[in-house]
């Protein structure tokens, strides 16, 4: 059970790293933003905006790429961790993870959206993402010892992952409707325009 569940939280982190969009932190400042004024002001985003929505789409694809070779490199590490068996190098690769998702999560909050949808997405992905990584704790410190696995916050863990993924595809699936793209995805509707 814990292999599978490290399996799946590792996995979570790669691909929430890989494809999360971040919040509108409007208390985040930019290096562009610190460039340009000094106080951030208030921005007002759009909704149901399609040419909002297909540009946010497409800047926070353009950010996803420039990730892909870390993200690539990451998902190596993970593998040879798993088949290794390594405690050690398994608590080593997490740590990592963790690291990278935090930085691409600062970059994500760097981009400026338009629209709601697009950055209330992005919001529920970095929710995601903090979950996975409480998830991630959880299962390593039973690694160590089974008896530090907590059964109750395990499940609240996993039932909220869960209902992240479902609020995920919901709005996903609202930023396709607006779109009018049959796409499953943020990333292939940006592709499909």
């Amino acid at each position: 059970m814990y292999k599978l569940a490290l399996i799946t939280t590792l996995t979570i982190l790669t691909t929430l790293t890989a494809c999360s969009k971040p919040d509108q932190n409007k208390n985040t400042q930019t290096h562009a933003a610190s460039q340009n004024v000094a106080a951030n002001p208030v921005v007002t985003l759009s909704t149901n905006n399609k040419a909002d929505i297909q540009s946010d789409l497409d800047t926070v694809q353009q950010y996803s790429r420039t990730q892909e070779a870390t993200q690539a490199a990451y998902q190596n590490k993970v593998q040879d961790a798993m088949k290794k068996q390594d405690k050690a190098l398994i608590k080593t690769v997490v740590a990592e993870g963790k690291s990278i998702a935090q930085e691409s999560q600062k970059g994500f909050n760097a981009l400026t959206l338009k629209s709601k949808e697009v950055s209330d997405l992005r919001q529920t992905l970095i929710t995601t993402s903090n979950a996975a990584f409480e998830y991630s704790d959880l299962m390593l410190a039973a690694m160590d010892d089974a008896k530090n696995l907590d059964q109750v916050k395990l499940q609240q863990l996993q039932d909220k992952l869960m209902g992240l993924q479902q609020q995920i595809a919901t709005q996903n699936a609202h930023i396709q409707q607006i779109l009018g793209v049959a796409a499953s995805t943020p990333q292939a509707a940006s592709q499909n325009n």
